[in-house]
């Protein structure tokens, strides 16, 4: 919270999952509003594009995708927070934390789905400004997750960060087409760099 410079408005229901756990609850509130069928209407639109073959088993490769990628989140609907805890909780746990709470504190002083405007209703048919800002969230919550990295992680952190990384694989994302890879990095990679532009220029202000 200081390190952002965003007081927190209210108590966070927070908790640790094992890796099942987290998967199964993803599972549950992340396809609660996206079936099998919608999935095959998205394939047979970005099949026409030429994004996607035409046998592409899109709701399978996201189920796998967030089963392999999904490490914590925030749900602004039900106000709650995860982070996936098994036998450790060690740097990239700690570095988890740090991003997911950043979108806490984000969603209490800004309110991500009413303020915002992010939410199924209005990204249903304002896909670009959802896009934006998705973009604009995750880049503020990765340059934050960085800057606690930088400034506050221990030297034991940093070493278990880098251990993470040097042999970290992800088949899944590895495989994806283009389209979809891009997609999926475009908040995180783009949403970065925009929120560094402001953030070289004024501070978190």
């Amino acid at each position: 919270s200081a390190l952002r410079q965003l007081p927190p408005q209210a108590d966070l229901p927070r908790g640790f999952l094992s890796a099942d756990e987290l998967r199964q609850k993803v599972e549950e509130d992340f396809f609660k509003d996206y079936s099998p069928a919608d999935a095959a209407d998205d394939v047979r639109a970005l099949h026409l594009f030429g994004l996607l073959p035409a046998d592409f088993e899109l709701y399978q490769f996201y189920v796998d995708l967030y089963h392999e990628q999904i490490a914590g989140y925030y749900d602004p609907e039900t106000k709650e927070m995860y982070v996936v805890q098994d036998e450790v909780f060690d740097g990239p746990e700690r570095m988890t934390y740090a991003h997911e709470y950043t979108h806490v504190l984000q969603d209490q002083n800004y309110d991500m789905r009413n303020g915002l405007k992010y939410n199924p209703d209005d990204c249903e048919t304002q896909t670009e400004y959802c896009a934006a800002v998705s973009a604009l969230i995750e880049g503020d919550a990765t340059l934050a997750e960085q800057n606690w990295f930088l400034k506050h992680s221990t030297l034991r952190d940093k070493k278990e960060v880098q251990e993470f990384y040097s042999s970290y694989s992800s088949p899944i994302l590895d495989s994806a087409p283009a389209y979809i890879s891009e997609d999926m990095m475009f908040p995180y990679l783009k949403g970065l760099e925009f929120v560094q532009t402001f953030y070289q220029d004024g501070g978190w202000s």
